[in-house]
Protein backbone atom coordinates (compact mmCIF):
# COMPACT_ATOMS: atom_id res chain seq x y z
CA UNK A 1 0.00 0.00 0.00
CA UNK A 2 3.14 2.40 0.77
CA UNK A 3 4.27 2.18 -2.48
CA UNK A 4 0.92 3.59 -3.89
CA UNK A 5 2.42 6.97 -2.53
CA UNK A 6 2.97 9.95 -4.50
CA UNK A 7 5.17 12.63 -4.34
CA UNK A 8 2.47 14.87 -3.35
CA UNK A 9 1.70 12.61 0.23
CA UNK A 10 5.54 12.65 0.50
CA UNK A 11 5.49 16.19 0.46
CA UNK A 12 3.30 16.33 3.34
CA UNK A 13 4.37 14.20 5.26
CA UNK A 14 7.56 16.20 5.23
CA UNK A 15 5.28 19.44 6.42
CA UNK A 16 4.15 17.24 9.42
CA UNK A 17 7.66 16.98 10.52
CA UNK A 18 7.77 19.26 14.01
CA UNK A 19 10.87 21.96 15.25
CA UNK A 20 12.19 18.50 16.46
CA UNK A 21 13.38 17.13 13.05
CA UNK A 22 14.12 13.80 12.71
CA UNK A 23 15.95 11.82 15.96
CA UNK A 24 14.79 9.48 18.02
CA UNK A 25 11.87 9.58 19.35
CA UNK A 26 9.84 12.25 17.33
CA UNK A 27 7.31 12.28 14.43
CA UNK A 28 10.24 12.97 12.22
CA UNK A 29 11.60 9.02 13.06
CA UNK A 30 8.11 7.78 12.06
CA UNK A 31 7.88 9.34 8.99
CA UNK A 32 10.76 8.47 7.89
CA UNK A 33 10.32 4.98 9.02
CA UNK A 34 7.23 5.24 6.55
CA UNK A 35 8.97 6.95 3.78
CA UNK A 36 11.68 4.61 3.85
CA UNK A 37 9.51 1.67 2.54
CA UNK A 38 7.83 3.25 -0.81
CA UNK A 39 10.20 2.30 -3.64
CA UNK A 40 10.09 5.50 -5.70
CA UNK A 41 11.53 7.76 -2.43
CA UNK A 42 14.62 8.90 -3.52
CA UNK A 43 13.45 10.40 -7.00
CA UNK A 44 10.68 11.63 -5.06
CA UNK A 45 13.08 13.58 -2.68
CA UNK A 46 15.46 14.70 -5.39
CA UNK A 47 12.53 16.80 -7.06
CA UNK A 48 11.14 17.94 -3.60
CA UNK A 49 14.27 19.03 -2.34
CA UNK A 50 14.88 20.96 -5.92
CA UNK A 51 11.90 22.37 -5.94
CA UNK A 52 12.05 26.13 -5.11
CA UNK A 53 8.07 26.90 -4.73
CA UNK A 54 7.82 24.64 -1.65
CA UNK A 55 8.95 26.00 1.67
CA UNK A 56 12.40 25.37 2.90
CA UNK A 57 11.53 23.72 5.59
CA UNK A 58 10.21 20.54 3.63
CA UNK A 59 13.27 20.54 1.56
CA UNK A 60 15.31 20.78 4.42
CA UNK A 61 13.50 17.70 5.97
CA UNK A 62 13.63 16.11 1.78
CA UNK A 63 17.73 16.37 2.49
CA UNK A 64 18.07 15.29 5.84
CA UNK A 65 16.61 11.86 4.80
CA UNK A 66 17.74 12.02 1.43
CA UNK A 67 21.58 12.09 2.28
CA UNK A 68 21.13 9.21 5.54
CA UNK A 69 19.79 6.82 2.59
CA UNK A 70 22.29 7.65 -0.26
CA UNK A 71 25.31 9.26 1.89
CA UNK A 72 27.63 10.59 -0.36
CA UNK A 73 26.12 9.63 -3.35
CA UNK A 74 23.92 12.43 -2.04
CA UNK A 75 26.46 15.44 -2.73
CA UNK A 76 25.80 15.61 -6.43
CA UNK A 77 22.47 16.89 -5.58
CA UNK A 78 22.77 18.26 -2.63
CA UNK A 79 25.61 20.54 -4.12
CA UNK A 80 23.23 22.13 -6.68
CA UNK A 81 21.41 23.92 -3.44
CA UNK A 82 23.03 27.73 -2.94
CA UNK A 83 23.99 28.84 0.12
CA UNK A 84 21.18 32.10 -0.30
CA UNK A 85 18.66 29.03 -0.68
CA UNK A 86 19.62 27.28 2.18
CA UNK A 87 22.38 27.56 4.91
CA UNK A 88 21.44 24.48 6.33
CA UNK A 89 22.24 22.06 2.91
CA UNK A 90 25.68 23.57 2.35
CA UNK A 91 26.67 22.65 6.11
CA UNK A 92 25.19 18.71 5.59
CA UNK A 93 27.50 18.95 2.62
CA UNK A 94 30.56 19.79 4.16
CA UNK A 95 30.14 17.27 6.67
CA UNK A 96 29.17 14.12 3.98
CA UNK A 97 31.89 15.71 2.54
CA UNK A 98 34.58 15.18 5.79
CA UNK A 99 32.30 11.71 6.75
CA UNK A 100 30.97 10.38 3.89
CA UNK A 101 27.79 9.77 5.01
CA UNK A 102 25.17 11.57 6.85
CA UNK A 103 22.83 10.30 10.18
CA UNK A 104 20.12 12.65 11.76
CA UNK A 105 19.67 9.72 14.70
CA UNK A 106 23.29 10.39 15.77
Amino acid sequence: MLNGFDKEIVIKLLNLIGEDGIQRGTIGQTIEAILSVIESISSYLEEIIKDKLLDIEIRHNAAVIYAYYNKKNSLDLLRQIDVNESWFIPEMVKYIEEFEWFNPYQ
